[in-house]
């Protein structure tokens, strides 16, 4: 008897697409962000960190982009693989995720 359900299908493709449709929305808005910052740094050297956030964050999103547009559901990758893939996109999510916080916490500095 086989089961019909394959946890490694069907729950970690499409959790690889989620994590890399979260890695582009928030590296996006990161690219926004220190795009900005650069823009009005009050010094050189700010002006050039924020540029190389800038960077960092449009290379995370264009590789975000193109996981989404070379993703095709389905039995392309199977166990081992997909599984390091999921990690990877895992990882990849935690970085754009730290770069917001930074954003985040450099914002509210500006405010406050």
């Amino acid at each position: 008897m086989s089961w019909p359900f394959d946890p490694s299908q069907d729950m970690l493709s499409p959790l690889a697409f989620l994590l890399a449709l979260l890695s582009l929305v928030f590296a996006s808005c990161n690219c926004f962000y220190f795009g900005s910052y650069a823009a009005g740094a009050a010094t050189k050297g700010r002006a050039v960190a924020a540029v190389a956030l800038a960077l960092l964050s449009a290379a995370l999103a264009a590789e975000a982009t193109l996981f989404i547009s070379l993703f095709q559901p389905g039995p392309t990758l199977s166990g081992t693989a997909l599984i390091a893939v999921v990690s990877v996109r895992g990882v990849l999510l935690a970085a754009v995720a730290f770069l917001s916080l930074l954003a985040l916490r450099g914002r509210r500095g500006r405010q406050g």
